[in-house]
């Protein structure tokens, strides 16, 4: 027994001072904080472990190339009044040359992050918010930027449209409305439903400095004059109802001197006497949108004209002369005469959207 105990001694010594067992490193391997996820991909938008790698494992290979660049776009989210991170904000991310969509959620920090990014979508894209809470104007980023967003608390506009001498509400009225915001002027867009209410969501805390309606069959209307402006506040909604102006829309037919249709031509509408380049007809033109453009069968319509004054409809097409009509509350006929050479069609101040009437 004691010859067994003073061998297991003598072995315990042995092992422990003269031929050690060396415990190996351990390495510990963070992974960072989850930011976000790829809209396209599925998987969670954070950066692979950068740790180094154990004692004693071979070093890489010089031959090895370097990894690609990744096609990132990151950033964060702030309130735009208070500076505090907006965790669980959700961030669009669109193509500007493609129709590339993605999207991601805020962390903790309000950051996020698009990852991963296909070298098929481009390079430049826009950065877009997905709340009706928080309005935030879209904001242009480049592959491998970083940038910061500042949303800021929405208001709402919302309201009736109707028709005075008609007790039935006006369905799919086109409501227009130009809210002034860091000193610029933002538009925004909405229908109004079945039952004629209509609803602006997500608008900028400023001045709504025009509100402009349209529906088929009424006189386009402007609902906040000069220098009385809506005032949005954040948070909050504001009610204003509408009551439009029937009225008969302006229609006829463009042909050239064959009587053949002219398709493509531009038609808008003109105060009597007033050149149409003119104010008053560049406002009839790009706010009330007394505009379009002639069909396959040379056939236009633009709204009802405003109460009061005498009108007049312009066509303008190229290669052929302009021409100009006395509008007198019946369907017009517009022969066009052609030019020599290829014609020089009117030219116009600006036009926002010279195709069809909103509605």
């Amino acid at each position: 027994f004691l010859l067994a105990l003073a061998a297991a001694v003598g072995y315990t010594y042995y092992r422990m001072f003269m031929n050690p067992v060396v415990k190996p490193e351990v390495v510990t391997r963070v992974r960072p904080e989850r930011t976000g996820m790829s809209y396209t991909t599925g998987r969670t938008a954070y950066s692979p472990s950068s740790a180094e790698p154990a004692p004693g494992s071979p070093a890489p290979s010089p031959s090895v190339p370097a990894a690609a660049e990744e096609r990132t776009v990151t950033g964060v989210v702030l309130d735009y009044d208070t500076g505090a991170p907006m965790p669980g904000f959700v961030v669009l991310l669109l193509g500007e040359e493609t129709d590339y969509f993605a999207e991601a959620l805020t962390g903790t920090r309000g950051e996020f992050a698009f990852q991963d990014i296909p070298v098929e979508a481009g390079d430049n894209f826009v950065l877009r918010g997905s709340s009706e809470s928080w309005y935030m104007p879209d904001v242009p980023a480049m592959v491998g930027e970083r940038v910061e967003l500042r949303p800021v608390a929405a208001a709402v506009l919302q309201g009736h449209v109707s028709v005075p001498s008609d007790p039935a509400s006006v369905r799919e009225a086109r409501v227009a409305a130009v809210v002034r915001w860091e000193n610029h002027d933002v538009s925004f867009y909405c229908t109004s439903d079945a039952r004629g209410d209509y609803r602006l969501a997500a608008l900028p805390p400023g001045e709504v400095v025009s509100l402009v309606v349209f529906a088929p069959s009424c006189v386009p209307m402007e609902y906040v004059p000069a220098g009385r402006p809506i005032k949005l506040r954040r948070r909050q909604a504001v009610i204003q109802n509408i009551a439009l102006v029937p009225g008969v829309e302006i229609t006829g037919t463009v042909t050239n001197a064959d009587g053949d249709p002219v398709a493509g031509a531009l038609v808008f509408l003109v105060p009597r006497g007033e050149e149409p380049d003119g104010e008053r007809a560049a406002e009839l033109r790009d706010k009330f949108m007394y505009a379009a453009t002639t069909d396959a069968d040379g056939a236009f319509v633009l709204p009802p004209p405003p109460p009061g004054g005498e009108w007049d409809v312009c066509v303008t097409m190229n290669g052929y002369k302009d021409a100009r009509k006395k509008y007198e509350g019946k369907k017009l006929s517009v022969v066009l005469e052609e030019a020599e050479g290829e014609g020089e069609p009117l030219s116009l101040i600006h036009i926002s959207e010279p195709t069809r009437p909103l509605y």
